[in-house]
């Protein structure tokens, strides 16, 4: 509590910014794991973040390395759009009096990659939606749970819903992790190459037996002694 009014009273004697998250942010039904695999997030300040902590604690046990991991978890930090700096300078002008907001969105790639396979698969990106609140009338939003400062915690629940999606997609055996699409990444995988199959040799036809080829001829008949007499 003592927090939240410092700030309070930083915003009250600047004027500057506070924002509120509307994301919707994805849940995932989870196979409970009988054994946690272990599992590596490449961004230090994530690591140590709260809604990160909390589906670790759920799904995983931490990996000090990507070496000593079984599976990663990345996903691509944003920097907040400028959309909203009209409505700043617009309240500006006012001194602040005049509340103006802006709201602006943007989305954050995740992808999951198994660490003794060496191939990664695309997790679904995550929309993030937040409103940016400018004057001092709108400064009490400061004290609402979903409501910040200057640092925005966006990323973080959004890595932890990529998180999520990722425990359900390691814990089910039939899931997409475990089959070769298209949205595999393996480019030091060798291509094997396809085995031709060699006609098969036919075996030669047995000789003929030249002795059972040969007819034998009928014995000459002996000529009559009427055929003898003739011949003289």
């Amino acid at each position: 509590m003592m927090k939240k009014i410092l700030v309070f009273a930083v915003l009250l004697l600047s004027g500057c910014v506070s924002a509120t998250d509307l994301t919707k942010y994805p849940h995932y039904d989870v196979i409970e794991p009988t054994e946690k695999a272990k599992l590596y997030i490449p961004n230090e300040n994530a690591r140590v973040s709260k809604p990160v902590q909390k589906v670790m604690r759920q799904y995983f046990l931490t990996a000090s390395s990507k070496q000593a991991a079984d599976f990663i978890v990345k996903g691509e930090t944003f920097q907040p759009e400028m959309d909203g700096i009209g409505a700043f300078f617009l309240s500006g002008l006012t001194f602040w009096i005049l509340p103006t907001w802006s709201t602006h969105e943007n989305s954050i790639p995740f992808s999951l990659t198994d660490v003794s396979e060496g191939k990664t698969i695309s997790l679904s990106n995550v929309r993030v939606k937040e409103r940016e609140y400018y004057g001092w009338l709108l400064l009490p939003l400061v004290f609402a749970s979903d409501t910040y400062f200057m640092v925005s915690d966006a990323y973080y629940f959004a890595l932890a819903s990529a998180i999520e999606e990722a425990a359900s997609l390691i814990y089910n055996p039939n899931s997409r992790l475990y089959k070769q699409e298209k949205k595999w990444s393996a480019p030091n995988t060798p291509v094997r190459e396809r085995t031709v199959e060699k006609p098969r040799k036919q075996k030669p036809a047995p000789a003929k037996d030249e002795t059972s080829a040969i007819t034998t001829k009928p014995p000459a008949k002996e000529p009559s002694p009427e055929e003898m007499d003739m011949l003289w």
